[in-house]
């Protein structure tokens, strides 16, 4: 059982958010126009995991489930997938995924792992660059525009692993808690975790 951590206030993961996730968000989206997918690899990129959260205004809580690669070469928001970018220059491993919602809305995940090993890496909170491990969360994103997602969720504490990563497939789970930013008008999620996650995804080869 890993030890509880000093909690940062959720500003600080609004500021990591939104220099971390957003600008990934853009190039994880341009970066899919890559190399792509062969014949014959009929199994499904998947993303898949639980999350809760308590603030002042109540409680949330939710599946996410992605079993879809990308339609085409360059994915959209408008479209359920899930897909694995190896960044080689770096030494990372980026898993991304977009659960498209009705009315022009979707979450969008992305979990970074400072590895293209087997082996484990923990989440610690203290990322001083882009290649830390770091598991954040867009919750009821607008998918045409430029929007804040409803709540900006990051683990501050937890463990991402990878069981496989061969053949270009990567396997492999995480979990963790943090906190949510919530949009103006909502209230931000003191406590926010992220249990049972899981990816399996066909990876591409992006540049840095």
């Amino acid at each position: 059982m890993m030890n509880t951590p000093l909690r940062s206030h959720p500003a600080a993961h609004a500021g990591r958010f939104a220099r971390a996730a957003a600008p990934l968000l853009l190039a994880a989206l341009a970066a899919c126009a890559g190399d792509g997918t062969g014949p014959g690899e009929a199994k499904p990129g998947s993303v898949a995991f639980a999350y809760s959260g308590s603030g002042p205004e109540g409680t949330i809580q939710g599946t996410y489930q992605v079993l879809r690669d990308p339609v085409g070469l360059v994915p959209r928001l408008t479209e359920s997938y899930a897909l694995g970018q190896r960044v080689e220059s770096q030494g990372v491993l980026r898993v991304v995924a977009n659960m498209a919602r009705e009315g022009q809305r979707a979450d969008f995940a992305q979990v970074t792992i400072p590895r293209l090993t087997v082996g484990s890496e923990a989440i610690t909170g203290i990322c001083p660059g882009e290649s830390c491990a770091a598991v954040s969360l867009g919750i009821d994103l607008a998918t045409g525009g430029v929007s804040q997602a409803k709540y900006s969720c990051s683990l501050d504490q937890g463990i991402i692993r990878i069981f496989s990563i061969q053949n270009g497939r990567a396997e492999g789970e995480f979990s963790g808690t943090g906190s949510c930013v919530g949009a103006p008008g909502t209230a931000d999620l003191e406590e926010f975790s992220i249990t049972g996650g899981t990816f399996d995804v066909k990876v591409r080869d992006v540049p840095g």
